[in-house]
């Protein structure tokens, strides 16, 4: 298979953390590798940065998330598709739903992956000024859109129009399937209709359109509960000990006390670091822990 990644060119963290000028980072393109696409645009020239860590979809003077989703979808389906008229394309979470919609109405393969289940929704007026989902003749792009409130629903929509869907972990799917997300905060209603209306309608096979995949998967041999199945528990706590002194060379951190490392959403909805954040000096102290 040929594989190519599509991402946005974030103008801020090349000339963040590169110390690129911005002349070269507008020649860059040119010397990337020809399966890696960058798309431009003036919403992704100055977004916000705190530590090392881009908040793509923040809201700016001029913009907000869904002109930069709609910005990003623009530049997929009317220079990329073309060019590379794609067998497959794997879209991600909400921001990608209109490049679902038209390549499913240009019969490409679409598999959609929600790690989140909540979506945005916007005028189609607005979309189709950039991104033509007009049906037209035999091209129906009508028939995979999904409307909330007579807007165009992104997130729904890509699950919508795709052959199969894709979460997070079968916990997690099934968890939506029972019905168990409805009234949640940032759980959007129309998202978990779409994924249980998909897994309503098996491929001809047979086969379900809906999974659950764990991540790491289960052949990267990289979590705790691998690593003690394939050498045993001792080598495992070894194995840990190494990776914990090359994480302290590296940081340059000293000796002594617990390190936790959380890994974490600056987002107010999910996977919160408020809790962990409000409570780390009783943590720290209680535990003699350093918290990452």
């Amino acid at each position: 298979f040929e594989t190519y990644a599509v991402v946005p060119k974030w103008e801020s963290s090349l000339r963040e953390f590169n110390d690129l000028s911005t002349l070269n980072i507008k020649k860059m393109t040119s010397y990337l590798q020809d399966n890696l696409l960058t798309i431009t645009h003036p919403s992704f020239n100055k977004v916000p940065i705190k530590g090392t860590n881009t908040l793509m979809y923040d809201k700016t003077s001029r913009f907000n998330e869904k002109d930069r989703a709609i910005a990003f979808s623009a530049g997929v389906v009317n220079y990329v598709i073309p060019e590379i008229r794609p067998d497959i394309i794997w879209v991600n979470d909400w921001m990608l739903g209109p490049v679902a919609v038209a390549a499913k109405a240009q019969d490409i393969a679409v598999v959609t992956t929600g790690h989140n289940i909540f979506t945005h929704c916007n005028d189609l007026n607005e979309i189709i000024n950039s991104i033509d989902l007009r049906p037209f003749d035999d091209y129906r792009p009508d028939n995979w859109l999904y409307s909330t409130n007579s807007q165009f629903d992104f997130m729904a929509s890509a699950i919508n129009s795709a052959d199969d869907f894709t979460t997070v972990s079968p916990s997690f799917l099934k968890r939506i399937l029972n019905d168990e997300f409805y009234g949640y905060p940032n759980m959007s209603p129309s998202v978990i209709d779409a994924i249980k209306t998909k897994a309503e309608h098996n491929h001809p096979d047979g086969r379900s359109r809906v999974h659950g995949y764990l991540n790491p998967l289960e052949e990267d041999k990289s979590c705790l509960l691998d690593d003690i199945e394939n050498v045993g528990l001792n080598e495992t706590i070894k194995k840990r000990k190494k990776n914990a002194e090359k994480l302290r060379n590296k940081t340059g951190l000293k000796e002594g006390g617990k390190i936790v490392i959380f890994p974490n959403r600056l987002y107010d909805g999910q996977k919160n670091p408020r809790l962990i954040i409000d409570n780390a000096k009783n943590l720290a102290y209680k535990y003699d822990l350093r918290i990452l």
